[in-house]
């Protein structure tokens, strides 16, 4: 296909409107040329943007001064991003959202551990695999089916990347590629309220032998908020400790979380 054909069929793909030989089709084409990979990230990243702008009501990309300012500012954003052969999402949300903080209010004696928990885990958590390294590569199956799954979740269709992921837990995956699974089906699940699904997957992937401690800690952190949810909070302790450990992103939230903990339970025994 063509690049005019190719960027037809990505804004097919991202509407909908593509069948499943369709898709297959296409993500050979990325598998091919990693260029029309590059258009399809990019593409379905601003779109992203300019959902979560209009629902907040303002343009991420409005300059007052001019036009021009505007024009530059996009262009900018579009030239970046392009350029970034990294983790596709997950690795830019792990820049973007650094640092962020969470606020745990102050709850009754009465309720349960819960409310301390996250209410939703931002899907920009959720990590793809770097199929394109370098001209030599050559992406294998598992990963190209990792990234698919990620771009259903990214378009709203989670019943559809959990089958993709779950699939490839089914093929014999590596460890990376059965952590990355692991971690994308445990997000999804908490984000469906199937906490005890999710924290199977995602103790699973903080367990995994061959990822990095930063994955790991990233995994112990969304495990510490199943087990909130499941009202286990001396399980989410376990989990916070060991994130404390790592001592990464997550440290200050997780040791302002295990302190509501101790609290808590601090008060339960009188």
């Amino acid at each position: 296909m063509s690049e005019k054909e190719i960027l037809k069929e990505i804004e097919r793909y991202i509407k909908g409107e593509l069948s499943q030989p369709e898709i297959d089709a296409l993500w050979m084409e990325f598998l091919k040329n990693p260029d029309y990979y590059h258009l399809f990230e990019t593409d379905l990243h601003f779109r992203q943007l300019a959902k979560e702008s209009k629902s907040k009501g303002r343009n991420p990309f409005k300059n007052p001064k001019s036009a021009q300012a505007n024009d530059e500012a996009l262009s900018t954003q579009r030239t970046g991003f392009t350029n970034r052969v990294s983790l596709w999402f997950g690795a830019l949300a792990a820049i973007v959202i650094i640092g962020f903080g969470i606020h745990f209010s102050l709850i009754d004696k009465d309720s349960t551990f819960a409310a301390y928990s996250m209410s939703q885990i931002d899907v920009n958590e959720m990590t793809g695999t770097d199929i394109f390294r370098s001209e030599e590569d050559v992406a294998g199956p598992l990963d190209i089916a990792i990234n698919q799954g990620l771009a259903y979740a990214y378009s709203g269709n989670d019943n559809r990347a959990k089958s993709i992921f779950e699939r490839v837990l089914d093929r014999n995956p590596n460890p990376e590629q059965r952590a990355r699974a692991e971690m994308n089906l445990g997000i999804l699940l908490y984000n469906q309220g199937e906490y005890e699904l999710a924290s199977d997957y995602l103790r699973r992937a903080a367990d995994e032998s061959e990822i990095s401690e930063f994955f790991e800690e990233r995994a112990l952190w969304f495990l510490a908020n199943t087990y909130l949810k499941r009202d286990m909070p001396e399980e989410s302790k376990i989990a916070l400790s060991r994130a404390i450990e790592i001592d990464g992103r997550f440290r200050t939230d997780a040791e302002r979380l295990l302190d509501k903990i101790d609290d808590r339970l601090a008060l339960n025994d009188y």
